[in-house]
């Protein structure tokens, strides 16, 4: 067995922008790389804005998808990667913010598509056989800095730099047994009280956990939310968690 990253592309950031790149091999795909470093400008004006929680984070990666023969397998946003991959490892990646008045600011930023942490207990279950695939790409939709990154004030903002995108494979095959994890999102709105917020979870799969991150006024929070309970059909609770006990 042996296993080796290959370099995919360098990317060089553009707002509000969408790129594909192409990540088929004869391998086995295990992880995916994506280190961003740069700079923030800001610039004109007199009034320093604000800056904007996860707002780097979800400038870079206002949308990231691994799509395999055109359906998804991963579909996350910068916020959702960054904050599963804390989770998962037991600490986040690399997120340097940059300040928010005039002049120029580094911004540091690295994600980690894991495919092997969502694998189940069948050895391989979190890699796919790109060999097997007409077609395995990894889709990046971007941001728009000024707003996106930093909100107020009368100065504009730019983000320059360059995001290198690094993809992990194993030559093994002949452990590989043909399933892979998925990652999807699915938002509940509300703009009021409410005291039964329902999200659908896919029913015709194995859900084995789920990252729940409570936002109020575009920031994180853990005032909203009371109890998160887990229920299949309309009477079948299953789980009845307070938000404290979630986060322990």
């Amino acid at each position: 067995m042996a296993v080796y990253k290959r370099k995919i592309a360098t990317y060089a950031f553009q707002p509000n922008d969408t790129r594909d790149f192409n990540l088929l091999a004869t391998r086995v795909l295990k992880n995916v790389y994506l280190t961003f470093a740069g700079t923030l400008t800001v610039a004109g004006g007199t009034v320093d804005g604000t800056l904007v929680q996860d707002g780097v984070l979800r400038t870079l990666l206002r949308s990231l998808k691994l799509l395999a023969n055109g359906s998804n397998i991963i579909d996350v946003d910068g916020r959702m990667l960054y904050w599963f991959n804390a989770v998962i490892t037991g600490s986040p990646n690399v997120l340097v913010e940059p300040g928010v008045t005039a002049g120029a600011h580094p911004v540091r930023a690295a994600f980690t598509v894991r495919l092997e942490q969502l694998a189940s207990a069948a050895r391989h279950a979190g890699r796919i056989d790109a060999d097997g695939l007409d077609n395995l790409d990894l889709r990046i939709e971007t941001g728009n800095p000024d707003g996106g990154i930093v909100t107020g004030g009368d100065r504009a903002e730019t983000l320059a730099g360059n995001m290198e995108i690094v993809a992990e494979y194993d030559t093994d095959r002949s452990a590989f047994r043909g399933g892979y994890r998925r990652i999807s999102r699915h938002t509940y709105t509300n703009a009021g009280a409410t005291s039964d917020g329902r999200i659908n979870l896919p029913s015709d799969v194995i859900v084995p956990g789920l990252l729940l991150i409570a936002v109020d006024n575009g920031a994180r929070s853990d005032n909203i939310v009371n109890r998160v309970k887990v229920s299949v059909g309309e009477d079948d609770e299953r789980r009845d968690l307070s938000w404290e006990a979630i986060q322990e």
